[in-house]
């Protein structure tokens, strides 16, 4: 049965999702067509500034009419699986679809993929609900419909069943793993009917990096690092400041519409999620000042798009600037006759996977999903010694997973009573009365959600079967009038 739903739920979503890549493709090509022929006619901009604010005061009322389809979506799934918020699969299918479309295909930095992961994951949910199956089957359809969302998405099946099993749910489950790959794999057969078996992101003739330059990607890995953990950093402090600056009525949303226009009208290739400026950088040469602009530009406007609460994503974006990255390493190194002018491709190459890897801590996932989207073995063990020292570095500095970390700054407001929760990290000691004991078999204080509990570095999903452990870390989530309470059920 589990192999006639996984196929069902993926061959569902692979239709939605490449629909979903459709009209986001001719929204931006009408839109740069719109903006180019503003260049010539004037009398454009009376349509173009009030299909801006159309579009705004489109997407303020579908995220005010459901706040779960706001940013990416890959935290609300991952939040749907530890029970820790419930989603109306048909307002989030019906409003995110519609609401990816207008913010992407507008021009705004904002990746496909999450909003895809989010579209596969209210599939598999929905189809769970009306056969009323039980919420561990649910979960497994939930999953499944993730890893088609993600497949279609970027043409990556195997890099989606990876990142369900690496960053969803932290642990490898026979059940998960077989019904995300089988829906992977249907999902990724749809999506290529329609954009045929030419990888996403296709480069002509790279040639492989000779062994004797490996020493220059652990320079570049800890560069990679370094932004990597400034990104976590002020992606997970941008939605704070707009709570600091919000307008009435989400009227925030508009900043970042506003804002794009002049740089759709400028600068129409370096605009959008990022897919063909990839392509562009590999075609095109680039004067080195040009690189740190448009990295600073890209940085800057994705923060702005992402802290918005835009229904877009975040993914794309960040393989983007590591492409960036990547190319600009590149520059230097040539620059120093270090490398030839054959190697550009590698190190954008390089940039994507390292740089995504150590933002979402999922290194693997990383290295496959480039791979996948490249279309090119040759360059796994650069790309997997780059990801690796990023991924170090990260660690090291305290990094945690981007999407585990949107997560839990999602559940730190409790939708149903608006009562706010913060999150804390408490050790179970050696002489705690609820060592050994299950989750459910604990009285926990009012408003308390175990959200993972941390067991010698790793992180470990909870459910109500889930035993807790001498010297566990729990990561709680409750109102700060209950911490004590909670503190007297840990001694």
């Amino acid at each position: 049965m589990i192999i006639l739903l996984g196929i069902l739920v993926g061959a569902v979503a692979g239709l939605v999702v490449s629909l979903f890549r459709i009209l986001i493709t001719l929204g931006f090509s009408l839109n740069e067509y719109i903006f180019a022929q503003a260049h010539r006619y004037l009398f454009l901009w009376f349509l173009i500034i009030p299909l801006y604010f159309l579009i705004g005061y489109i997407l303020i009322k579908l995220t005010k009419r459901d706040a779960n389809i706001k940013g990416s979506g890959i935290p609300q799934v991952e939040a749907q699986l530890i029970d820790a918020i419930n989603i109306n699969w048909i307002s989030v299918l019906l409003r995110k679809f519609v609401g990816g479309i207008l913010a992407i295909s507008s021009g705004l930095m904002l990746g496909r993929e999450g909003p895809s992961i989010q579209l596969g994951a209210a599939i598999g949910q929905g189809l769970s609900e009306t056969r009323k199956m039980s919420k561990s089957e649910t979960k497994i359809l939930i999953s499944a419909g993730a890893a088609a969302g993600l497949s279609a998405a970027f043409n990556a099946p195997i890099a989606a069943i990876l990142f369900v099993v690496e960053e969803m749910h932290h642990n490898f489950s026979s059940s998960v793993w077989i019904s995300a790959f089988i829906s992977a794999l249907t999902a990724d057969f749809v999506s290529m009917e329609f954009f045929g078996l030419k990888p996403i992101l296709h480069f002509e003739n790279i040639e492989p990096l000779p062994l004797n330059q490996y020493l220059y990607l652990i320079i570049v890995g800890v560069v990679m690092g370094l932004l990597a953990i400034s990104y976590q950093k002020n992606t997970l402090f941008l939605p704070k400041l707009f709570k600091k600056i919000s307008l009435a009525n989400h009227l925030d949303i508009f900043l970042p519409l506003l804002l794009i226009i002049p740089s759709v009208y400028f600068f129409p290739k370096f605009v959008g999620g990022g897919n063909q400026l990839i392509l562009n950088l590999y075609q095109t040469k680039l004067p080195f000042f040009l690189i740190i602009m448009l990295f600073l530009f890209r940085y800057i406007y994705s923060m702005i798009s992402y802290g918005s609460g835009l229904p877009g994503g975040i993914f794309l974006p960040i393989l983007t600037l590591g492409a960036i990255i990547g190319y600009l390493s590149y520059k230097i190194l040539f620059a120093l006759n270090l490398v030839n002018d054959q190697e550009t491709g590698v190190f954008i190459v390089i940039g994507m996977a390292a740089y995504f890897g150590s933002i979402s801590m999922a290194p693997l996932t990383s290295i496959i999903l480039v791979t996948e989207m490249v279309g090119n073995l040759e360059h796994i063990m650069p790309l997997g010694l780059t990801t690796l020292v990023a991924y170090l570095v990260v660690d090291s500095l305290g990094g945690k997973p981007i999407y585990e970390s949107m997560m839990i700054n999602l559940l730190k407001k409790d939708q149903n009573n608006k009562q706010v929760r913060e999150i804390y990290d408490l050790p179970v000691t050696v002489s705690s009365a609820v060592i050994d004991k299950k989750i459910s078999e604990i009285s926990w204080p009012q408003d308390c959600l175990i959200v993972l509990i941390i067991r010698n570095s790793i992180n470990i999903p909870v459910n109500g079967s889930t035993k807790i452990l001498s010297n566990d870390h729990l990561i709680c989530l409750i109102n700060q009038n209950y911490l004590k309470d909670l503190k007297d059920v840990l001694n």
